[in-house]
């Protein structure tokens, strides 16, 4: 259920969902600065994520290197973690070393510019609840419901194949590189 809240101190509604970071409380007192921000950007995500928004902003982040999932904006993060999740399947458990070394390929690949270890990868998204282990840590698999924390970005991002959009934002990134290579080359006269 979503609550519109108007604050003087912001332009423009905010919209407070359950269980976000941001919560009505906050607003009958002072934010600061980062907290208006937050709530800022959780709103335009709330309003604007849909299949395109998100096409676009994982292409973005598809050129960088060596990104800390911490830098990274909720709706993103969730989208990438599901998209890693998805090396594991739902319908059977795989070992910890198959987990470990399907999120290994995963890394090599699309999740490329994360700055992830595959083992901490693995406990990540057992602890945002992508995948599911048995009490020994021996079994895992890919959870059957979405974490509550991305259910909004989970629905969106299974309609997506990561690979070709991301490799396709590689592919251009690496064209608009060699195309500034060679018109510097050819201004230096080398």
């Amino acid at each position: 259920m979503n609550v519109e809240v108007v604050a003087a101190a912001l332009v423009g509604p905010i919209v407070f969902r359950a269980g976000a970071h941001c919560n009505a409380s906050k607003i009958t007192g002072f934010l600061s600065q980062q907290e208006r921000r937050h709530c800022e950007l959780t709103t335009l995500e709330a309003q604007i994520m849909n299949a395109a928004e998100l096409t676009k902003r994982l292409q973005v982040l598809a050129v960088k290197h060596d990104v800390l999932p911490s830098s990274i904006e909720d709706a993103t993060l969730g989208a990438m973690l599901f998209d890693a999740a998805r090396t594991l399947p739902t319908d059977s458990d795989v070992t910890e070393r198959a987990a470990t070394d399907a999120l290994t390929a995963w890394l090599a690949g699309n999740g490329m510019m994360l700055r992830f270890d595959p083992v901490e990868l693995r406990r990540q998204l057992v602890d945002w609840q992508f995948i599911v282990r048995d009490g020994f840590g021996r079994a895992y698999r890919r959870a059957a419901m979405h974490p509550a924390r991305f259910a909004d970005v989970c629905p969106i991002a299974e309609t997506l194949d990561f690979s070709p959009l991301i490799n396709d934002a590689r592919a251009r990134e690496a064209n608009v590189r060699a195309q500034r290579k060679a018109a510097h080359v050819s201004r230096i006269g080398g």
